[in-house]
């Protein structure tokens, strides 16, 4: 089970844990414990969805939709997204909906 914790929350448990554990000796358990907090804490990279300009990065790749068991490759596609079985998929909705099959984020780094 994951919590999900504010940056706020996480820093105020890291100064507890840290108080805690300057005053007995470190178990690995604290350690582990210490690097999911700041794990929470570094920044997370933001992505954006690919556009036209960058297809060459994904042409041809595996990918799958989240919410479903069914990879593909990408071979089709067009200025406005890619479209599969005859239906066009935005450059958004495929950034929310789908994945690459590692599960990478289907989308670029926010510049």
């Amino acid at each position: 089970m994951e919590i999900e914790l504010t940056n706020e929350e996480a820093k105020a448990i890291e100064v507890d844990i840290l108080h805690i554990l300057g005053h007995c000796a470190l178990k690995e358990t604290d350690l582990n414990i210490r690097k999911s907090i700041i794990d929470k804490l570094a920044p997370q990279p933001e992505y954006v969805p690919f556009t036209w300009e960058d297809r060459e990065l994904f042409r041809g790749k595996w990918v799958r939709w989240k919410f479903e068991n069914k990879e593909f490759t990408i071979d089709c596609i067009e200025e406005r997204g890619l479209c599969f079985s005859g239906e066009l998929f935005t450059w958004d909705r495929l950034f929310k909906d789908l994945e690459f099959i590692d599960g990478s984020v289907f989308g670029k780094l926010k510049p």
